[in-house]
């Protein structure tokens, strides 16, 4: 178990220092230093949140899940999804 929250504080670690979320921090800064309008700044913390959130799930999920329980997942997803169809009439 102590191996498992190694492996996903590292996996955390990762995902802060991945090039796209780097990026997307640097482009942060140069909004600031621009003096960028709150609307455009604030959509650009949106982007880097939704960035770094999205690759740090992704590692995550990849420390918790084998290859063969990430596809029972998908594949409970798409039934979901399936059965939302079905009940919303779509």
């Amino acid at each position: 178990m102590i191996i498992k929250a190694m492996e996903i504080a590292q996996a955390v670690e990762a995902s802060v220092f991945d090039e796209n979320v780097r990026g997307q921090a640097q482009m942060l800064l140069a909004l600031h230093e621009m003096k960028a309008d709150n609307e455009t700044f604030i959509k650009a913390i949106f982007a880097y949140s939704a960035c770094l959130a999205s690759v740090c799930g992704d590692k995550v999920t990849k420390v918790l899940l084998d290859e063969n329980d990430f596809d029972k997942m998908l594949n409970e997803i798409e039934e979901f999804q399936e059965l939302e169809k079905g009940v919303l009439g779509e």
